[in-house]
């Protein structure tokens, strides 16, 4: 696929994301993410326990049991047809629809709840971060909570390169340069993916006041990804129209807020509220 514009963002991650070994790969996924999705969704169940709920992004269904245990009235929808299928066929009975965040349909506080999670509204252009939150809003009933995740500027993904992936590798310099001679036979086709995927997609960065579109390592760098500053995220929030609003960190799941350091962080889960008058 060439891809001229930004706003093919969403058609090239779609189309990442559709690919065998991706659909595979999150079809295996079970379970928490990290622990700050744990400390966030521990932290909404009290909240929302027996409201409908919104899950958005749902990919092939990881986050399906985690949700059921808190409500009966579950939707599920994703923008690929191919996780909608692979989601669908792992859990038949499900309510699974395809849909686009950016345009939801369904009506005005139809639901109590709504979850984005593995970061998916990084797989949009930063112009239309605004338009997902807003329908969210909208979809939420007053009270209602949103719980979604974001990549963190300030972490240590942004700066990833094709030369760069493998370096969170143990062991000493010599032993590295070893290991990686002795797999280069093996490893040299994705080695060329990699360097393909991110010198075609390059043209897809855009930066801004607190925030970066880059092509970033997952899927041998067949994705790009929005990264945001704290602050920038919370302003984001509030500009959709939610209060109350908690912070998690990705290793951890300690709450964080304006001013922390969170050079460690790889995302913030955001947790937030809709107000109820």
């Amino acid at each position: 696929m060439r891809l001229r514009r930004a706003e093919d963002v969403a058609a090239l991650n779609r189309e990442t994301w559709s690919q065998p070994p991706t659909l595979a790969e999150f079809t295996r996924l079970q379970g928490f993410i990290d622990a700050g999705e744990r400390a966030a969704l521990i932290g909404a169940a009290p909240r929302v326990r027996g409201v409908p709920a919104l899950d958005v992004g749902v990919g092939a269904g990881r986050t399906i049991p985690l949700l059921r245990l808190m409500t009966d009235d579950y939707v599920g929808i994703d923008y690929a047809p191919a996780m909608v299928d692979a989601c669908r066929r792992s859990h038949p009975g499900t309510d699974i629809r395809l849909g686009d965040a950016r345009e939801l349909e369904f009506e005005d506080a139809r639901f109590g709840f709504a979850q984005f999670s593995f970061s998916g509204i990084d797989g949009l252009d930063h112009a239309d971060r605004g338009k997902v939150l807003r329908e969210l809003f909208r979809v939420l009933r007053p009270g209602g909570w949103l719980l979604f995740s974001s990549h963190n500027f300030d972490g240590p993904d942004l700066q990833a390169r094709p030369w760069r992936a493998e370096r969170r590798q143990g062991g000493s310099r010599l032993y590295r340069a070893a290991r990686w001679a002795v797999r280069l036979p093996l490893n040299l086709p994705r080695y060329r993916r990699r360097w393909v995927n991110w010198w075609r997609h390059r043209e897809l960065n855009r930066s801004g006041d607190g925030w970066e579109m880059r092509v970033a390592a997952p899927h041998d760098f067949g994705l790009v990804i929005h990264y945001v500053r704290l602050d920038v995220l919370l302003a984001e929030v509030a500009e959709a129209g939610f209060g109350t609003v908690e912070v998690y960190d990705s290793e951890r799941g300690a709450r964080v807020t304006r001013g922390d350091d969170t050079r460690h962080v790889h995302a913030f889960h955001v947790l937030a509220q809709k107000p109820r008058g």
